[in-house]
């Protein structure tokens, strides 16, 4: 009797215990989907700007080229707003490039960090990535204006 009793305690702490570990797999399971989610919105960002930095570049050559060419008589706001542009796309630029060298990768925020941890960390470089996006935009937008009015004076 006292073999069966031990029996049945023995067996019901075996139960709990994989339920137990079937509950955090399940868990754990589901917040690497969160992760997963999360890391792919911020790349579905990075991936919808990271092209633009060709445009960057492309305004910064002809900015650069208009300045050169037209030194001698370009008027003192023609020159600050040059300056201002050229400034403003190689910052954008620099922002997106600071944002890359930065990014910790999702594997490694999984070996060293719990999951609320790596859901701020994602929720801030989603953030991060999205001033990116509005900076390259504006300064594009910014440049391409620039461009339209020294070339039509």
């Amino acid at each position: 009797m006292k073999n069966l009793f031990m029996f049945l305690m023995l067996s019901s702490y075996l139960f709990i215990a994989c339920d137990s570990n079937g509950s955090k797999a399940s868990e754990e399971a589901s917040n690497q989907q969160l992760q997963q989610q999360l890391w792919d919105e911020v790349m579905v960002i990075h991936d919808d700007v990271m092209p633009k930095r060709t445009r960057i570049a492309e305004l910064n050559h002809e900015i650069s080229d208009w300045a050169v060419t037209n030194k001698e008589t370009m008027a003192g706001g023609d020159l600050e707003r040059v300056s201002f542009a050229l400034k403003q796309l190689n910052q954008a630029d620099d922002g997106m490039m600071e944002w890359m060298n930065r990014l910790q990768q999702l594997d490694g925020l999984r070996a060293e960090n719990e999951h609320e941890a790596i859901m701020t960390y994602l929720n801030e470089q989603k953030d991060a990535i999205t001033k990116v996006k509005k900076d390259m935009l504006e300064s594009i937008e910014n440049g391409e204006k620039l461009m339209v009015e020294l070339t039509a004076e």
